[in-house]
């Protein structure tokens, strides 16, 4: 059976998903194994947090990261890293 992932590893998730490249919140989903009804509200509270920022194309909101965002990432990281060693991740 696959290990549940804790929000802090779905929101590092996300925010890799979208370092390099500008995408669809579909397209987001998909690289971040995540159904869009669970992926959406993480979203709109990265938004609100000002960690992501998004556009609207046609009828898509094409999310990318802010540098709020990427030193958040960066924060994120060493936080699962040592959460991880610890054994607590």
């Amino acid at each position: 059976m696959p290990q549940k992932r804790s929000r802090l590893g779905i929101i590092i998730s996300i925010l890799e998903t979208i370092l390099n490249e500008e995408m669809a919140a579909s397209r987001i989903g998909e690289y971040a194994n995540m159904p869009y009804d669970r992926l959406k509200p993480i979203l709109d509270e990265l938004e609100e947090k000002k960690f992501v920022t998004f556009k609207v194309v046609g009828k898509a909101k094409i999310y990318r990261i802010t540098s709020d965002g990427i030193d958040a990432l960066n924060r994120l990281r060493e936080a699962y890293r040592i959460l991880k060693n610890l054994g607590l991740e």
